[in-house]
């Protein structure tokens, strides 16, 4: 009787300890899909002394920038399925295979000129002390980007 009660309680412990590890999963996924934006705008709003001018600048700036990557994204990733789809076929050709990769390596370098080209939109707008903040929080940015990444297992 004793132990059936332990195993009873040992086994309600297990499950609430599962069903939490679940929901904090799901805040997580919900921080790294929707509330990527909501993020920004934070660390917009941390640049010390921000007019209102120059957040509306830089919003301006951004939405330019999203208007132009959003096709190349997409691009890209019509791309890599075509990619999966050569290098996963019986016949693999690798003239196709290293001509999409190159495709897609293009693409993306197009994408990094592009966001190069937005930030120093940004820090033109910004006096010598917010550009200093705003460059002493890139390197913090990375390192964040690769922690999460590393536990999310990528």
């Amino acid at each position: 009787m004793k132990n059936s009660k332990l195993v009873v309680i040992a086994m309600s412990l297990l499950m609430t300890l599962s069903i939490s590890s679940f929901s904090q999963k799901s805040g997580e996924q919900r921080i790294r899909t929707g509330e990527r934006s909501e993020m920004r705008q934070d660390r917009m709003d941390r640049i010390p002394d921000l007019s209102v001018d120059q957040k509306e600048k830089i919003r301006g700036y951004r939405m330019e920038n999203q208007k132009q990557l959003l096709p190349l994204k997409n691009e890209i990733n019509e791309k890599k399925a075509r990619l999966k789809t050569l290098t996963t076929a019986d016949n693999t050709d690798m003239k196709s295979i290293n001509a999409m990769i190159e495709e897609i390596g293009e693409l993306k370098t197009e994408i990094a000129k592009l966001k190069a080209a937005t930030h120093q939109k940004v820090r033109a707008e910004l006096t010598e002390d917010q550009r200093l903040f705003v460059d002493s929080q890139a390197g913090k940015r990375q390192r964040m980007r690769r922690v999460r990444r590393m536990q999310n297992g990528r």
